[in-house]
């Protein structure tokens, strides 16, 4: 293999993809590969880090990493030694804790999945990025804070991290000490969701997941003032239909005044029973409030389009309950928007789904164009695909 990449040096290779089948088959690259001049696209996966070596990638525009483990000097001398460097992708990458952009031309960072330092330092991953416009970041019990991003056009956030009481139908009792630390790791949650808004004020698309969303809307329940970002093009992805959340939708919608089209996915979603106590009393709240009364003050002055994706295959056990959710999303999203101009609910389903699927988006449709509406220009669609 060394001699074989040696090769592919000598005779200036640009793109280079290298896989192997898991971290005890990988390789470790030669010298002289580090300081390839020639490379433009690099993919490594299992690939062995060489932690001593001196990385000279000048004409590097594109990296992606998969199943390593970075130290955070890694991170500086990768930084460094690709100048040229446009867009970076980490997958299932960690050991570091820090990643530091100072680039004029790395514009585009994806975090996909993160194995954190067993090492007892702090659980979180710090990004300070002031020149980066694209940022994606997803992954499971992931922490990760954005210390500056002030050039963000672009933010994808789906991350989401659970607390430690996160389990189906536990309604045993906590005990003090439980409930203390499931109160401290909300706290910590909000924390870090209070600190990422300012951060995104400059973005003008911004995509984020279910767990964020929850999380603001305990916020707006303790009665937290949201930031208002300059957003325009909001997209809510994996986003569940309990009542809950449409609190968290419509306080968000109130932050983010300058929003013109909202597309929201429950496509992914399947219905979810797990709670820890602390969420479980939050939502309770939720459910003895009327949205509409909640909410009657609320106005959107800016929001022009609508797109909501539902997956019947996901709500299948949960029908009734799920489409009554969605119809008091639906009526107050008429309700408080004047200049809408187009409402579209599309419905993913399969070929057998589609007779027993049929009524439940007829009764909708009906309901939808009974309902009363602050803006005459409004186009109602409800379809299958």
């Amino acid at each position: 293999m060394s001699r074989w990449l040696s090769f592919a040096v000598e005779k200036k290779v640009e793109d280079f993809v290298y896989w192997s089948s898991s971290n005890r088959n990988g390789c470790t690259l030669p010298e002289s590969f580090y300081t390839c001049s020639s490379l433009v696209t690099l993919h490594l996966k299992f690939y062995c880090f060489d932690s001593g070596a001196a990385i000279q990638w000048k004409s590097l525009k594109s990296i992606k990493l998969e199943y390593l483990v970075l130290s955070d000097e890694d991170i500086v001398n990768l930084v460094s030694g690709c100048p040229a460097l446009e867009t970076m992708e980490f997958d299932t990458v960690g050991g570091f804790l820090r990643v530091d952009i100072n680039s004029l031309k790395l514009k585009r960072l994806y975090l996909k999945g993160f194995t954190f330092p067993s090492d007892g330092r702090d659980p979180t991953l710090e990004i300070v990025a002031p020149y980066l416009q694209h940022l994606e970041i997803s992954g499971v019990h992931l922490k990760c804070r954005l210390v500056d991003g002030s050039s963000l056009v672009t933010a994808i956030l789906t991350f989401h991290t659970h607390c430690i009481k996160d389990v189906p139908g536990d309604h045993a009792e906590q005990s003090d000490d439980e409930e203390d630390s499931c109160r401290d790791s909300h706290h910590v949650f909000g924390t870090l969701i209070q600190d990422y808004l300012p951060k995104l004020s400059c973005a003008t698309e911004l995509t984020i997941g279910n767990w964020f969303i929850e999380v603001m809307c305990m916020l707006q329940f303790k009665g937290v003032q949201i930031p208002e970002p300059k957003c325009k093009y909001l997209t809510l992805e994996e986003l569940r239909l309990e009542k809950f959340n449409l609190f968290g939708v419509a306080g968000l919608l109130r932050a983010l005044r300058h929003v013109e089209t909202l597309y929201i996915d429950f496509a992914t979603a399947k219905f979810n029973g797990f709670r820890c106590h602390f969420e479980s009393r939050y939502l309770a709240k939720g459910e003895s409030i009327d949205l509409q009364s909640w909410a009657s003050s609320f106005e959107f002055p800016n929001l022009k389009n609508v797109k909501i994706v539902i997956s019947l295959t996901y709500l299948k056990d949960h029908v009734e309950y799920c489409f009554d959710k969605l119809f008091k999303l639906s009526e107050f999203l008429l309700k408080n928007t004047k200049v809408l101009e187009k409402f579209v609910i599309i419905s993913k389903r399969r070929k057998w789904e589609s007779c027993w699927a049929s009524q439940y988006l007829f009764r909708l449709a009906e309901k939808l164009l009974d309902c009363p509406r602050s803006s005459t220009k409004t186009v109602i669609m409800v379809f299958q695909e």
